[in-house]
């Protein structure tokens, strides 16, 4: 314990009392309440409070460190120790090694040297470089293929002043040389290494001086080892800010059932794909979340006609995001102030139009066959007919030829011929007849059991036949044959909530959405009261796309974004987290909705209903040729 007024005075008299500050009180009652006789020890060094010194703890907070004491009185702020690594170059051959190996994947080497910092032992020293490493070092001009970068300071004012010029680009690799004599590495670097970590977000860079090194919190460099540069992506609790706004199924919130076992208050309550990536790389990177949905509110974002840009894709363009964690296609946005991260899935825009309606009941046995099978039968029956005019033996009678070919087709039995040419042709009609009876049979059984609808939109070629028009916010129609080219004339500006609502509900548009949305929304949101969908995926699909996360143009976090991203693709996992995303949706959807599912076995009547219209048709018929025969009987006779 040492005297720090005015919180510990240790015996210290005035006017014949003895001063006690909170210290003091404090370890005065815990000896009686504990029952115990303080040894009060001074600090073993002149260090105080104490620190890390290099690579080891001196003052009060190594005495503990060090267990040569049981407690340190003085009261200590609550502060984490810090993680900067400390150590000690040699010579100056350890230096030029170090440097080397730092900078072992760069061809050429940036050289930043603020116009107050030039001396002439900078000059001296790049001039030994030079001579000793293979390497060219270009001074105050940066390198548009370099990302390595050699500073040289010599004022701490510097740093603040000109950030901009020291650190160029927030993904390069810096050796930071502070000049001074005048050097306490406990206070003044850790002072600067933090200021470079979290105010600059600066993840690569080592500073030297003095002989002594400090290296980045996200650095894990074995200086005795010739190897490149690796980042721990230990991001030591540094708050990173995400961007993210609530869309089904890739970001759902508050649905903690979805993810059994996983804590969502992690990724503050998103689930689904999006939200889990999110989970898991705040766990695997040990960084600080903040969570922020767009500024402006508008979703995912563009850039307007006079070069302003709105939603997440603003945030990022202007840098108030460290990463927009919604998924979006990778394709060109328009700017080149942002990166791409590691592809997530891969998607397709497709067009979804109305679902064809369904087929009348009564009108179902007429599409038990094709329009051209039912050309060729009705020839095939007229051949027939005419064929078997000819044939007979007995008076040729054109009605009475149609009536028994007819007799023949749908299986009613004629008296047999003596002629071998009329048996030949009846035995041919008899397996004509058994084939077509039971296909038809066979097709009448399926329509009655499975609901059955017009043509659907299948191909691009059917859509543009169609004349709908596409609404979507996508240009999605890129291909320059005349097919896309007419297609794309018929595109209209709207968002995909409105146009799958009106295409579902309406019927007079087509929207564009992922394939795998599309799906989904179909079997719980866009539904008829049977569970039966209202839309249709057109089978020609204009583009395929990978998903993507967007960060800003030179983020620093980007390798370690990537580095998360890959591992969760080949596990697996983002599959999985997907998967149950879409099938908790599913269940919920199915779970909340009574659809009215018809399950009768029975025929009814709109079953049947063709059945008797054709008896009504044929009983009308009849009737107008028996009222024709008996006036022409009256008159025959009269």
């Amino acid at each position: 314990m040492f005297q720090r007024p005015p919180t510990a005075f240790i015996n210290t008299k005035i006017f014949g009392k003895f001063l006690k500050g909170l210290d003091d009180a404090v370890f005065e009652n815990m000896a009686k309440y504990l029952n115990f006789t303080p040894n009060f020890l001074s600090v073993s060094d002149t260090y105080d409070y104490g620190y890390r010194l290099f690579d080891r703890f001196v003052g009060a907070l190594g005495d503990v460190v060090y267990k040569r004491t049981n407690i340190a009185g003085n009261v200590f702020g609550l502060i984490l120790i810090s993680p900067i690594i400390l150590g000690r170059f040699k010579n100056n051959g350890e230096v030029i090694k170090f440097i080397d190996n730092y900078f072992s994947n760069q061809q050429m080497v940036n050289v930043l040297i603020p116009n107050s910092s030039a001396s002439r032992n900078i000059n001296i020293f790049l001039r030994f470089l030079h001579r000793e490493l293979n390497k060219s070092y270009v001074i105050n001009v940066k390198d548009p293929q370099s990302k390595g970068f050699l500073c040289f300071i010599n004022n701490l004012n510097q740093i603040n002043l000109n950030h901009k010029q020291i650190f160029p680009i927030l993904n390069g690799e810096y050796i930071i040389f502070y000049d001074t004599k005048n050097f306490n590495p406990s206070k003044i670097m850790e002072k600067i290494v933090d200021k470079i970590w979290k105010q600059f977000n600066i993840l690569k860079f080592v500073l030297i001086s003095c002989g002594y090194y400090f290296q980045s919190p996200a650095l894990n460099i074995n200086f005795s080892k010739r190897s490149n540069l690796k980042l721990t992506y230990n991001l030591h609790g540094e708050n990173v800010k995400f961007t993210i706004f609530e869309r089904e199924p890739t970001a759902l919130y508050g649905k903690t059932q979805i993810h059994t076992g996983e804590n969502l208050k992690i990724s503050g309550g998103f689930g689904g794909l999006d939200g889990m990536v999110l989970n898991n790389l705040v766990q695997y990177l040990n960084f600080t979340l903040i969570i922020q949905p767009p500024s402006d509110g508008f979703g995912y974002g563009w850039k307007s006609s006079n070069g302003e840009f709105f939603g997440s894709l603003g945030d990022i363009v202007y840098k108030n995001s460290q990463i927009s964690i919604n998924g979006r296609f990778l394709m060109s946005y328009k700017t080149d102030e942002i990166e791409f991260t590691h592809f997530i899935r891969s998607d397709e825009l497709c067009v979804i139009v109305p679902k064809a309606k369904k087929i009348p009941q009564w009108l179902m046995m007429f599409h038990c066959f094709s329009a051209i099978t039912w050309i060729i039968i009705i020839i095939t029956f007229l051949i027939s007919w005419f064929t078997w005019y000819f044939l007979r033996s007995q008076k040729r009678d054109v009605i009475v030829a149609f009536i028994e070919t007819f007799s023949l087709m749908i299986s009613i039995p004629l008296k047999l011929r003596k002629k071998i040419s009329e048996r030949i042709f009846l035995i041919g009609c008899l397996g004509f007849n058994v084939i077509m009876v039971g296909i038809f049979q066979g097709s009448l059984v399926t329509s009655f059991s499975v609901v059955s609808y017009y043509s659907d939109i299948n191909s691009l070629i059917d859509l543009e036949k169609s004349d709908l028009p596409i609404s979507t916010s996508l240009d999605v129609f890129r291909n320059d044959t005349k097919l896309m080219i007419n297609l794309s004339k018929r595109t209209v500006l709207s968002n995909y909530n409105s146009s799958m609502e009106r295409a579902a509900y309406y019927g007079d548009v087509a929207a564009v959405e992922r394939r795998d949305d599309a799906e989904l929304l179909m079997k719980t949101v866009y539904l008829n009261d049977d569970g039966s969908p209202r839309l249709h995926i057109v089978g020609d699909c204009p583009t395929v796309n990978y998903l993507v996360y967007i960060v800003p143009k030179g983020s620093p976090y980007l390798p370690a974004f990537n580095l998360a991203i890959n591992h969760f693709w080949e596990a697996g996992l983002l599959d999985k987290w997907y998967n149950d995303a879409i099938d908790f949706m599913i269940m919920y959807s199915v779970y909340n909705k009574n659809f009215k599912i018809n399950d009768e076995l029975a025929f009814n009547m709109g079953d049947v209903q063709t059945a008797f219209y054709i008896l009504i048709f044929g009983l009308f018929v009849s009737f107008l040729i028996f009222i024709f025969e008996i006036i022409t009987k009256t008159e025959k006779s009269k």
